[in-house]
């Protein structure tokens, strides 16, 4: 999988937030082509890609992080409650 980065995490974190607020899009986990839920693996390491970054990890290390899930969140576009790996 190609890997993007980012630096907002570090522009974020140098104003030293009390709070970040995740409102979803923690990662696109579907296909970016067709829509299409994605297998499990897939989804865990779009998930690891953020929660590595170290960006991400500076941030994490003095800011309270906060968050509520969206549609891509769970495995597709308008994904929602009956996507099997939303656990």
């Amino acid at each position: 999988m190609k890997t993007h980065t980012s630096d907002i995490f570090e522009t974020i974190s140098r104003d030293r937030p009390d709070v970040f607020v995740w409102l979803g899009d923690v990662a696109y986990t579907d296909h970016p082509l067709h829509f299409a839920a994605m297998g499990v693996d897939y989804i865990q390491e779009r998930l690891d890609q953020t929660r590595n970054a170290l960006g991400y990890s500076r941030l994490a290390e003095g800011t309270k992080i906060v968050g509520v899930w969206d549609d891509h969140d769970f495995g597709t576009n308008d994904g929602g409650r009956h996507f099997p790996h939303k656990q």
